[in-house]
């Protein structure tokens, strides 16, 4: 089992459906598993736009918002 599986099987078990991030070569591990576990992948431009996108999406549904999951990693590994 790979990091990103662990990861993705923790977001569905807590209840998340959707993903919101930038794809990269960092994250394509994770996207895989996340589209294994049956969470629906969003693509956005910019990480900010991720946040809001989740954010509308749980008012929408009048759903408390658990997880907010950004792929910036490509930022962290750099520092």
């Amino acid at each position: 089992m790979r990091g990103a599986d662990l990861i993705a099987q923790k977001l569905h078990q807590a209840g998340s459906q959707y993903a919101f991030g930038i794809p990269g070569g960092e994250v394509l591990a994770l996207m895989d598993a996340l589209n294994l576990a049956g969470l629906k992948f969003n693509l956005v431009k910019h990480e900010n736009a991720g946040g809001f996108m989740l954010k509308a999406h749980g008012m929408a549904l009048h759903a408390k918002v658990r997880m907010h999951l950004l792929f910036c990693w490509q930022r962290l590994a750099q520092a």
